[in-house]
């Protein structure tokens, strides 16, 4: 499978990028501060960190963005999506598909991070676990904009307990290893 891993040579950093995690806001303030180059083969002793956003959000994020803005190229490559379809059925969609299938917006996170990281920021805390990070590589942290954002529509508002079935069922090993709840706050 395709992985979105970058360095940053002069901070000996790696970044294992995550799709719909701020990732177009992050590489963007990365390359304020160093050259940026994606690496099929990086030092293993760099310092390696990725960012990761709960399932749930990351899912309805995705939604948004390629069903509802309508993202074509995508929808293109994804058999069986339609820019009509309810969230439910887009979930079902899903469910069908080999992860290694999957268009890289909707793959599980752990496949874009081929190693235990050394930091592993939320994108719940984005702003705070950003400057922790920048702190750790010794990196004068650059200003993080928003890039590439869809609406904020909460995302609870788009599940059922069904839903929520089917959401853990895909993306259980997500949720697992990043320590987020399964079950939707109020």
């Amino acid at each position: 499978m395709n992985r979105l891993i970058f360095s940053l040579k002069k901070y000996h950093a790696v970044y294992f990028r995550v799709p719909k995690v701020a990732s177009t806001s992050l590489f963007m303030a990365f390359t304020k501060v160093d050259e940026v180059v994606k690496v099929e083969n990086y030092d293993s002793s760099f310092f390696k960190f990725t960012f990761v956003r709960n399932p749930f959000d990351r899912l309805a994020s995705c939604y948004r963005h390629v069903i509802q803005r309508g993202t074509p190229e995508i929808m293109e490559k994804t058999p069986g999506l339609n820019r009509h379809m309810s969230f439910e059925h887009f979930v079902d969609k899903l469910m069908s598909y080999k992860v290694e299938d999957m268009d890289i917006h909707f793959r599980p996170q752990y496949t874009f991070i081929p190693e235990n990281p050394d930091f592993v920021g939320k994108f719940e805390n984005i702003n705070e676990d950003f400057l922790k990070l920048c702190e750790k590589i010794g990196v004068r942290a650059p200003e993080l904009t928003r890039e590439n954002t869809t609406d904020k529509t909460r995302y609870d508002q788009y599940y059922n307990k069904m839903i929520i079935n089917k959401v853990i069922t895909i993306y259980k090993k997500d949720f697992e290893l990043f320590g987020y709840d399964e079950t939707i706050p109020n």
